[in-house]
């Protein structure tokens, strides 16, 4: 995958994040840890391109 696309994912990701209604703590959860793992991904590829 490359880091053009992962970018779009942790925007779409974040917005969702944005989205959800506070009282849903499981489903805040799930998508902060989906946007930490992209987040990660991110970071790993960004690292091999130097």
């Amino acid at each position: 995958m490359n880091i053009g696309k992962i970018l779009i994912k942790i925007e779409k990701t974040r917005r969702t994040l944005m989205n959800i209604d506070l009282s849903e703590r499981e489903k805040l959860i799930k998508i902060s840890q989906k946007l930490d793992e992209l987040i990660v991904l991110y970071y790993k590829l960004k690292e091999k391109m130097n």
